[in-house]
Formats: structure tokens, C-alpha cells, sequence
């Protein structure tokens, strides 16, 4: 199977799953359950982490580096999250196990802040029919980028938000290459399903280029966040006149 191909459901390819936490593998220790990754565009992604485990004695340190891997099959395993705990639930269930649930987010100055390229070659291909589980699509407009697809397939890590990706068999205002600007992940059951959200590239593009790294920054407000996560608005100080501003945590 070739890096931009995806399995489809009848090929039934085992998944493998590998998720590291400094370095250790929590997948030899406890039953990984369930897990949602969510990625934006030139946004911090997140991840939630649901855990069984027959002990209650699990100890997860606010800052733990959370890394996890996946494949199908023989697959090399490839990497689908990089992040660290920004904070963890402990609960009991029905069957007098115990229940984790672990929330992680990427660290701001990971953020890696791009124009999209419109011109890029297609990283991958679905097609209705074939290798797509799902598809809607919303069309508004007479340019080829007024239109958003929401589609999903089994799990891959190939495309991330800014690449390009091929959608085939799915009509004339639809067919044809989209910009991921979304993408999210679920694993559950010994099942992985990515979802991919296209929309048009004005939304998210900035004329700051490529940035990474540890960003200057002005606070604008220290309350008012919309998602009530106790972040900070500040504008990112890119060493031109203008400047772009996020929600950003503070230590």
C-alpha cells in the first residue's frame, strides 16, 4: 500500500496503536479506549485520551510530553499527535475499574503558522465509493474555492491541515483538489477514522509566512476567553506593521 493510498472497509487490516507518554508506552500499561486528536490550520491542535485501567495508582503529570503513532497492518507506524497534558479526570466505572481521561494540547510555539499553496500536488485521493466512508459537501458560490466537504475514511496520517488532497466521484461542483483545512481523528473499538474538512484557503491564509519557534507577543486581555480554557489574548509580533492574535495558555 503506497503512502497515498488508505485502506478500505473491506480489507481489513489490523490497526496498530502506539501512545508514549515521556517515552513510555501507556499502551503497555493500560487499555487505551478511545482517543479524539483535533487539528486547524495555523491553530494549536488537541487531544483527549480516554483510559481504562484496573488500577487507580496512574499518575499523569500536568506537562507530560504525549506523543502517539498508528498504522494499518504492516504498515510503518506514523506519527498523528504530538502534544503534552494540559490536564486529567479520574472516575470510577461500572465494573469497579478505573476510568482516565487525559487532555492534551500542543505547545503554541509548535504551531507552525503557513500560507497555504494552492499549486501543491495532491498528497492523496478519495474516492466515493471506494476509499471515502462518508461525504457531504456545501457549495455557495461560482469560484472553484466557495465550497466546503466534510469527508471521512479509514484512518490516515498523509495529509494535515494545508495540504492538498483529490476528491473523486463526487460530482462536478465537488470532484476535483481541496485544501484540508481541518482534520480529525478518532480511534475506538480497533477502528481509526480521519475526517477531513476542505474549505477555501482565504480563510486561513497570512502574510507572515513560516513561523515556529518561540513568538514575541503583546497581551490584549487577560479575560474574555470564548472557550472559558483560562487562556490570554495575544498578538503575535511578526517584525512587520501588522500583527495576528490567538488564545494563548500561560505557565
Amino acid at each position: 500500500m503506497s503512502s497515498t493510498e488508505v485502506p478500505t472497509e473491506n480489507e481489513g487490516s489490523a490497526l496498530q496503536l502506539l501512545v508514549l507518554c515521556n517515552g513510555i508506552p501507556l499502551t503497555d500499561i493500560v487499555q487505551v479506549s478511545r482517543i479524539n486528536i483535533s487539528q486547524i490550520l495555523n491553530r494549536v491542535s488537541e487531544a483527549v485520551i480516554q483510559i481504562q485501567s484496573a488500577s487507580c495508582d496512574q499518575v499523569f503529570q500536568r506537562g507530560s510530553d504525549i506523543s502517539m503513532y498508528a498504522s494499518w497492518g504492516n504498515n510503518p507506524q506514523q506519527m498523528i499527535y504530538f502534544g503534552k497534558i494540559q490536564s486529567y479526570e479520574m472516575g470510577i466505572t461500572d465494573n469497579t475499574g478505573f476510568a482516565y481521561i487525559l487532555y492534551c494540547r500542543q505547545l503554541l510555539s509548535d504551531v507552525e503558522v503557513v500560507t497555504p499553496d494552492l499549486t501543491r500536488p495532491p498528497v492523496l485521493t478519495l474516492t466515493c465509493g471506494d476509499t471515502m466512508r462518508s461525504f457531504t459537501g456545501r457549495y455557495y458560490g461560482t469560484q472553484s474555492t466557495s465550497r466546503t466537504c466534510t469527508v471521512s475514511c479509514a484512518g490516515t496520517a498523509v495529509p494535515v491541515p494545508g495540504t492538498m488532497i483529490e476528491l473523486a466521484n463526487v460530482g462536478k461542483d465537488f470532484s476535483g483538489t481541496a485544501l484540508v483545512t481541518e482534520l480529525s481523528h478518532i480511534i475506538a473499538e480497533g477502528d481509526w477514522v480521519s475526517t477531513l474538512v476542505t474549505g477555501d484557503a482565504v480563510n486561513y491564509q497570512t502574510k507572515f509566512g513560516k513561523q515556529k519557534g518561540l513568538q514575541m507577543a503583546t497581551v490584549k486581555k487577560l479575560t474574555g476567553d470564548p472557550e472559558q480554557k483560562g487562556r490570554i489574548l495575544v498578538d503575535i509580533i511578526t517584525g512587520e506593521e501588522e500583527c495576528f492574535s490567538v488564545w494563548a495558555y500561560y505557565a
